[in-house]
């Protein structure tokens, strides 16, 4: 623990010093153990090996602002790219920069962003054009600076558990996105372009729907809707 408590402060200082040569030497380059202190050694196998929790870093980089420090630190974070997976869930990231997200757009396939602290989206996702998966759910989003359903990729989207109160008229609907959710939310109604969306799975459980949206009934796609624990009183005819 002691080492790992060292691993953190040395990871803390080089965002505060915005020393990101030192972040990546931590990271990724094994120490000189002839001129460095005994401990080093140590904490470069904790860091490789991944046991070092980042979220405490990378808040501390946020905080002062040293985004370049950041995507550094969520460069070599949970991400695979022989698997095209980037998860950067459970971070407690209250902010995502464009810089991130250009690094990742070209090849992530699936991208895992939930239980964060986000209230916006970069516009940058609009590069993702390889994304096919995107969780965001347990987030503070209240409402989408991003047509997120446009993406013309993405299969899987999940929106749940956010802050959500309405989508955009203007919405536009890709025809790959089959699987949606934004169950828990605080949505009342639904942007009538959904009906020329192919979804097959519609989850809107815990919203503030007191009637079932018409529509959603002309979505022909649609194989699963969710309708449960909302205040419904009334069906389309």
């Amino acid at each position: 623990e002691r080492l790992k408590a060292i691993a953190m402060l040395l990871l803390c200082k080089g965002t505060i010093t915005g020393d990101c040569q030192a972040i990546r030497s931590l990271l990724s380059e094994p120490a000189d153990s002839e001129n460095s202190p005994w401990f080093m050694a140590d904490v470069h196998d904790l860091l490789s090996q991944g046991t070092v929790k980042m979220y405490c870093p990378i808040a501390v980089s946020i905080m002062v602002k040293n985004y370049d420090a950041t995507r550094e630190l969520l460069l070599r974070t949970d991400l695979d790219m022989r698997r095209k997976q980037v998860d950067w869930g459970r971070l407690k990231l209250t902010v995502l920069h464009e810089s991130w997200i250009y690094s990742i757009a070209p090849w992530v396939v699936n991208l895992k962003l939930g239980n964060n602290n986000l209230r916006k989206l970069p516009s940058q996702f609009l590069t993702s054009t390889q994304l096919r998966r995107l969780d965001l759910s347990s987030n503070l989003l209240e409402k989408l600076t991003v047509d997120l359903f446009s993406l013309p990729n993405v299969e899987w989207l999940n929106l749940s558990h956010n802050k959500l109160k309405e989508l955009s008229d203007a919405t536009v609907w890709s025809r790959a996105l089959i699987n949606l959710d934004l169950s828990h939310n605080y949505l009342k109604s639904l942007p009538s372009s959904i009906q020329t969306s192919m979804l097959e799975i519609l989850q809107l459980s815990h919203n503030k729907f007191t009637t079932v949206p018409k529509c959603v009934c002309r979505i022909h796609s649609l194989t699963t809707l969710d309708l449960s624990s909302m205040p419904i009183t009334s069906l389309p005819r």
